[in-house]
């Protein structure tokens, strides 16, 4: 069974990382988990299933929101019509803490590269790094993209073209989107920016912790327990990789 509980990420981008809101959220967490934990008791069940506990990221407070459209409009490398950009040559896609760039017309790679490290150069620019292709492939990315853009600490980005940055908290003038105050979507190495696993049950160690762990390791793990065979990688199976 998955019970998927989204209280505290509500909240955490609605008022931020640490407010009084994500704790209460965190506290109603607490209470929904002791009730699934007390029917399992009830039923005598507690003793034979596993329970897995875990976060898929953290999030980080942010100030700002940057709308790289707004670049690409002004310079000419999309074009809006009926209040919505429905040609481009270039465009952002946001996944908050980062940001797609693509670039269907070739010709303009060499612009849209020069616009990028123009716009990063501004002071408070709130671009903390540019990838290209190869980079942003190399870590996983759409191998598609021309470019990844990763915000500075409390930054991130939005997909809409008329804004040049908007603060958090307030609430974007063409939509009813609440411009949030904590978001994920960054790179891993952030400072901080780590979730958790736990688990406790008959295919897991009473008292055993790992210091660190990568989110990849836990679709090998939950296999294991299920008795599923996700086949080989170099050559080794997934039993013999998490061991």
């Amino acid at each position: 069974m998955l019970v998927h509980l989204t209280d505290v990420d509500t909240n955490r981008h609605l008022y931020g990382l640490d407010s009084p809101e994500a704790m209460a959220a965190i506290r109603r967490h607490d209470e929904r988990l002791g009730e699934l934990l007390g029917l399992l008791r009830k039923m005598g069940l507690e003793d034979e299933t596993d329970v897995v506990i875990l976060g898929d990221h953290c999030q980080l407070d942010v100030k700002e929101a940057i709308y790289p459209n707004y670049y690409f409009v002004k310079a000419g490398l999309a074009e809006v019509k009926n209040g919505r950009i429905r040609d481009w040559k270039a465009i952002a896609r946001d996944c908050d803490g980062c940001c797609y760039i693509y670039v269907k017309d070739r010709s303009c790679l060499g612009r849209t590269e020069k616009l990028l490290n123009r716009m990063m150069e501004r002071e408070n620019s709130g671009i903390a790094r540019i990838f290209t292709r190869n980079e942003a492939a190399a870590l996983g990315a759409d191998p598609e993209c021309a470019f990844v853009l990763e915000a500075a600490d409390g930054y991130y980005f939005q997909n809409g073209w008329e804004e040049y940055r908007r603060k958090a908290g307030a609430s974007d003038h063409h939509t009813d989107f609440h411009i949030q105050a904590a978001t994920h979507g960054y790179l891993p190495d952030r400072d901080g920016y780590r979730t958790f696993f736990m688990a406790a049950g008959p295919h897991f160690t009473a008292g055993a912790r790992v210091e660190k762990m990568s989110l990849v390791d836990e679709g090998p793990t939950l296999a294991e327990i299920l008795g599923l065979d996700l086949g080989r990688v170099d050559g080794r199976t997934m039993k013999e990789l998490i061991r």
